[in-house]
């Protein structure tokens, strides 16, 4: 049976799965006048049989989205093979999301995860961290990743929230630009689409769009307006791009803050403005962080 830990800060109660991909599975305001949730919260029967997929949040790492046929070219010329994820033609979110993290230093309002994986285990090794506590009655989640290889590779951070939805839900923010897809969501080309843009500046209906895109020179904040309750999503500098996921006839929604677009490593005809994504070197460390916050 999946251990539940949970997390308190006044009505701010926060339950983590780190067994299922180090993720959330719980993030609920609660009151004598009832329980609100702040993140599509995991159903039980998920819980039991470890649905990632159907989780409130999970850690990507050690890179976001999808890397076409799951394989990349380092700046030294070596062909990178990334294990098949079944289901899936292409790699996904990296590893962290489908391993189990170990839990360090837990307190009533935080808690360390830690995700260690060999070369044996994964083509490269790295080492990943997750900070996620409850400050001031806002959720604080605060992802890192440490390249330990002997060689210089390309890395990625994100975080994959899923947020209830109906006719009612709003979310609205200000970008760049986003990036354009194919069918299989591989991200190809940066385009302006200012018709879109405008709409999400001046507040976004899910239901009017379907989006599975990632966007760029974003404003790093989100107002999300539901009919029980008023959020704010804020993210760190290192979150350059954020993926929007608006599924067709789903009761959630996905805002993702992230180092990079799907795939970076392939895109390098493109600025890093607009690619986003980092070569660490040995030893070397990227971070993102993000915050949730009700502004009723």
């Amino acid at each position: 049976m999946t251990h539940l830990l949970t997390l308190t800060d006044g009505p701010l109660r926060v339950q983590l799965a780190p067994e299922i991909g180090g993720s959330i599975a719980r993030c609920d305001w609660v009151t004598d006048a009832g329980i609100t949730p702040w993140l599509r919260p995991a159903s039980e029967p998920s819980i039991e049989v470890n649905q990632i997929g159907e989780m409130a949040c999970f850690p990507m790492v050690p890179f976001c989205g999808r890397t076409k046929d799951g394989r990349f070219t380092t700046q030294e010329g070596d062909l990178i093979q990334l294990p098949a994820i079944e289901g899936h033609a292409h790699a996904l979110h990296g590893i962290g999301w489908l391993r189990p993290w170990e839990v360090l230093s837990p307190t009533s309002s935080a808690a360390r995860l830690v995700l260690e994986m060999s070369k044996g285990e994964w083509p490269y090794p790295f080492i990943a961290r997750q900070w996620i506590s409850l400050q001031d009655q806002q959720l604080h989640i605060h992802l890192s990743v440490q390249n330990l290889s002997d060689h210089t590779l390309p890395f990625g951070a994100g975080l994959h929230p899923y947020f209830p939805r109906d006719t009612k839900t709003r979310l609205t923010t200000q970008a760049n630009g986003h990036w354009a897809v194919t069918p299989e969501i591989l991200a190809v080309t940066p385009v302006e689409d200012p018709a879109l843009l405008k709409q999400l500046a001046e507040g976004c209906s899910p239901d009017s769009v379907v989006l599975d895109h990632t966007f760029f020179g974003w404003e790093q904040k989100v107002l999300i307006d539901q009919p029980s309750t008023h959020l704010t999503l804020t993210a760190s500098h290192c979150a350059t791009h954020l993926a929007i996921y608006t599924p067709k006839n789903e009761d959630y929604f996905c805002l993702e803050p992230c180092s990079q677009v799907p795939g970076f490593p392939n895109l390098t005809q493109f600025s890093q403005n607009e690619t986003g994504g980092h070569w660490l070197s040995p030893g070397e460390t990227l971070s993102v962080s993000m915050a949730l916050s009700s502004i009723n």
